[in-house]
């Protein structure tokens, strides 16, 4: 189904739903999610299916959908969103933007001028999930050192246990997030530590809402 879709024209929704941002700066709101398939990586710990496409929606069924939503964050995610950033923009061209629109991204994609220009045209948020140490610094250094691109409000998000996973990203991160495990427990001892780090560091401590309400392995909220 994914291969059938036109590119630019049509997005490949592996699922869409409504519920609450979860995460970072805007936690608690009332968000619409919109995760479309394929992804620049295959992580071995990624806990997220974003290789089936559910269905494939055209500009004007989406710019439909997204109305009743009106005054609401659309949440682009995956995956990898940026993949189908044409299909994204291509929407906005043609009048779907009735919200603020966040995007959910590794930053692999994030090589370009143009594309920070064109980004900043179009949504409010960014966020960056590096999954390796050149990502972390090359976005960093493009948004937070650099006064050319500070062009929207971001972050960059760690999910980190302090120890082995992602702590060579720490020092690149605006924000971070304690990963979370099935020993309820453990969880809870690595968030206030993950707390103290960002209090010693000046950095944003992002929950994981959806987490703490729904549990870890629901999915679609």
């Amino acid at each position: 189904m994914q291969s059938n879709y036109k590119e630019g024209m049509e997005f490949p929704v592996v699922e869409m739903f409504y519920s609450i941002q979860g995460e970072g700066k805007f936690a608690g709101v009332p968000s619409v999610f919109i995760r479309l398939a394929g992804c620049t990586r295959q992580c071995p710990f990624c806990d997220t299916d974003f290789k089936e496409v559910k269905e494939v929606v055209t500009l004007g069924e989406m710019k439909e959908r997204l109305k009743k939503y009106r005054g609401i964050n659309v949440v682009w995610t995956g995956g990898e969103p940026l993949l189908h950033w044409e299909t994204i923009k291509n929407l906005a061209s043609v009048g779907g933007k009735y919200q603020d629109w966040h995007i959910e991204t590794n930053g692999d994609l994030l090589t370009s001028d143009e594309l920070y220009v064109e980004l900043s045209y179009n949504i409010n948020y960014l966020v960056v999930s590096p999954k390796c140490l050149s990502v972390a610094k090359r976005v960093h250094a493009d948004l937070v050192v650099s006064k050319r691109r500070k062009l929207f409000t971001f972050d960059i998000k760690v999910a980190t246990d302090l120890g082995k996973v992602t702590s060579e990203l720490l020092p690149y991160a605006t924000m971070i997030m304690p990963l979370t495990f099935d020993d309820e427990q453990k969880t809870q001892e690595l968030k206030a530590r993950v707390v103290e780090y960002a209090l010693k560091h000046n950095l944003r401590y992002t929950p994981r809402l959806h987490v703490d309400i729904w549990g870890f392995k629901t999915k679609g909220v």
